[in-house]
């Protein structure tokens, strides 16, 4: 998904706006106002929790899921992305 604002119905048949990013657009965004990214994370990388039926699978998932949430190949592929920064 490029940089945009997407609407987000909600159940009322109201929207809200979502802005995206690509993870280089949002770092670059942290760059430009002179903030040092701490950390970068993409959630879930991988998969849903939903079919997720018994506790030693959700264990299983939730160990790989933190395994690669940070790691760079892997943060863009995250529903969601959240970048950890300070400023300068």
């Amino acid at each position: 998904m490029k940089t945009g604002i997407a609407k987000i119905s909600t159940e009322d048949g109201n929207y809200y706006p979502a802005f995206t990013f690509t993870v280089e657009e949002l770092s670059e965004i942290f760059k430009k106002n002179n903030m040092d990214i701490i950390e970068k994370i993409g959630k879930p990388v991988f998969t849903s929790f939903q079919d997720v039926n018994s506790e030693e699978k959700y264990r299983k998932h939730l160990e790989i899921e933190l395994k690669y949430s940070k790691q760079n190949s892997f943060v863009g592929f995250g529903g969601h992305i959240a970048i950890v920064g300070q400023k300068n």
